[in-house]
C-alpha cells in the first residue's frame, strides 16, 4: 500500500501538514487510503490472461495479465491460484508488477488457467477527490498582499479544480463484469 499511497501522494502534491482542520493535519497516510478505499475494487479468483510468447518460434507462455492497474501488493490481498484451487508462492513461482497488473512466471505454464484475488485502486479517481477536498479547503482562506507577493485564493481554487477535473477526465472508461442468472 506505501507505493499506491506515495503515488496518489505525489498526483496530488499532499505533503503530510498542508493545513489542519479541526486540529487534524492533512494529508496523513491514513487520510489518503480513506480516500484510496473509496476507489477500491476487490476481484475474487478472476481469471488471468494468458500473453503470446514465442521463444525460437515456440510457443510459450510465462505471463498473464490480471486485468487490473495499481494492485496492492503483499500475501493477504493478493494471490494466485491454479484451475485446481491450489495457491501458488509469490517469488517461488511467480514475481509481479503491481503498477502494471503483470504476472511473469518463473517457467512455461503452457498455457495453463489461473485466477487471482485482489485489490486493485483507481489512482484517477482518488486524486480527482482529494483536490476537490483541497479547493474546498482553499475556499476557506483569505486573499492577501505581503512582501510584494499576491496571493489570490480564487487562483488556488481554480488551480485545484483544474487538477480535479483532469483526473476525473483521465479516469478512462469503467467497466464491470455481468453474469445472468436467469438462462438455464
Amino acid at each position: 500500500m506505501t507505493n499506491i499511497i506515495s503515488t496518489l501522494r505525489g498526483m496530488t502534491n499532499a505533503g503530510t501538514a498542508d493545513y489542519s482542520i479541526a486540529g487534524a493535519s492533512y494529508w496523513s497516510d491514513d487520510q489518503l487510503q480513506n480516500c484510496l478505499d473509496k476507489y477500491r475494487s476487490d476481484y475474487y479468483e478472476r481469471e488471468i490472461s494468458p500473453v503470446d510468447e514465442y521463444t525460437g518460434g515456440i510457443p510459450t507462455t510465462t505471463r498473464y495479465y490480471v486485468g487490473s492497474f495499481n494492485i496492492e501488493s503483499g500475501t493477504a490481498v493478493f494471490w494466485i491460484q491454479n484451475s485446481q484451487g491450489t495457491k501458488l508462492t509469490e517469488t517461488t513461482d511467480y514475481t509481479v508488477d503491481y503498477s502494471l497488473g503483470l504476472v511473469t512466471f518463473n517457467a512455461d505454464t503452457d498455457g495453463q488457467r489461473y485466477f487471482a484475488t485482489y485489490r486493485s485502486y483507481d489512482l484517477n479517481g482518488a486524486a480527482a477527490e482529494v483536490w476537490r477536498m483541497k479547493a474546498g479547503h482553499y475556499a476557506d482562506m483569505y486573499s492577501f498582499s505581503a512582501g510584494g507577493h499576491n496571493i489570490q485564493k480564487s487562483a488556488l481554487i481554480r488551480q485545484a479544480l483544474e487538477m480535479a477535473s483532469y483526473y476525473s477526465q483521465s479516469r478512462g472508461a469503467r467497466s464491470i463484469e455481468l453474469t445472468r442468472d436467469d438462462l438455464c
